[in-house]
């Protein structure tokens, strides 16, 4: 039963990377399981020692993966083998090889912004009152421009907001760092 399960919930790991552009050849599968002492309420995940299960001996080696973890999770002299052992789900992971994204790189421009990244200034609200900010679009800041709180640092998809008393910088790869001045 453990490897019929297992057969389909690969088929559907497989297909689910599939509709995301994998070929089936780039999956790798790592079956697992849940298994308890009969009689007792929790389970325990375990990941597969075996990546099928054909033989009758192949109970064997799951039960002793189950031993291992379950004497990790509470303690060897906890373990309970008289009562038999209940397997009560199969699991299938899936993992293909991803490519590590290269980070953007840009030549540091100096602290002071372009004229046509600053949009003027707006109040808001800051720890009950009214503080004067200025506005910068994200978008237009250059690596190595700082901007001095208070300030709101705006773009389509987010906001920024550098409190009065800070101030921000942002780094040849387009990452703000937020700093008490």
């Amino acid at each position: 039963m453990l490897q019929s399960a297992w057969s389909e919930l690969a088929e559907k790991v497989i297909e689910e990377f599939r509709l995301n552009g994998y070929s089936p050849e780039s999956v790798t599968l790592f079956p697992g399981y849940r298994m308890m002492y009969r009689g007792q309420l929790n389970d325990l995940e375990i990941n597969s020692p075996l990546s099928r299960v054909e033989k009758a001996e192949d109970w064997d080696r799951l039960t002793e993966a189950f031993e291992e973890t379950y004497a990790r999770v509470y303690a060897k002299a906890a373990r309970s083998p008289e009562l038999g052992f209940s397997i009560t789900g199969a699991i299938m992971r899936g993992i293909v090889p991803s490519v590590k994204p290269r980070i953007p790189e840009e030549p540091l421009s100096g602290p002071t912004p372009p004229d046509e990244a600053y949009r003027g200034q707006r109040p808001f609200y800051f720890r009950g009152k009214w503080v004067k900010a200025d506005i910068w679009d994200m978008d237009a800041l250059k690596a190595g421009n700082q901007i001095e709180g208070p300030a709101i640092i705006e773009a389509p998809s987010t906001t920024l907001v550098v409190p009065p008393g800070w101030s921000t910088t942002l780094d040849e790869h387009r990452l703000f760092h937020l700093k008490r001045r």
